[in-house]
């Protein structure tokens, strides 16, 4: 992954983790506020940070070998990456459930995270990407 991280895509999503950070501090802030701090919530959050990062992580990396790809791979590629992430975001859901050591609910907040880490970058004029 050091490898990847000194790519094109690898650096945009370093560069975000940042901010995607404190979106997550931002939303454990409120939902402390609004339900009460518990550790299970605060573990649920940092779970979540974890996991969205390592999924923008692997999301890139795999758009970077399909650009590569013969259509037809690269569209077996990405669904596939797809597929893996959302079944990993649903096995952990549901060990957060059935262990009840962190608050699954407290994960799904930070699958928004990207996109409103891309749409703020984008309303304020930031540009990742080096391109004018």
């Amino acid at each position: 992954m050091n490898r990847f991280a000194k790519s094109g895509t690898g650096k945009i999503v370093t560069k975000m983790l940042p901010a995607m950070f404190l979106m997550s501090a931002a939303a454990f802030g409120v939902y402390t506020l609004a339900c009460g701090f518990g550790f299970g919530s605060l573990a649920g959050f940092l779970l979540g940070f974890v996991y969205v990062s390592f999924c923008m992580y692997y999301l890139s990396a795999t758009v970077e070998r399909a650009v590569d790809m013969e259509k037809k791979r690269a569209e077996k590629s990405m669904l596939r990456c797809y597929l893996l992430r959302a079944a990993g975001l649903f096995l952990l859901c549901f060990a957060g459930y059935s262990t009840g050591l962190f608050d699954p609910i407290t994960v799904l907040p930070a699958q928004f995270f990207p996109r409103l880490t891309l749409s703020a970058d984008a309303l304020l004029g930031i540009n990742h990407f080096g391109k004018e």
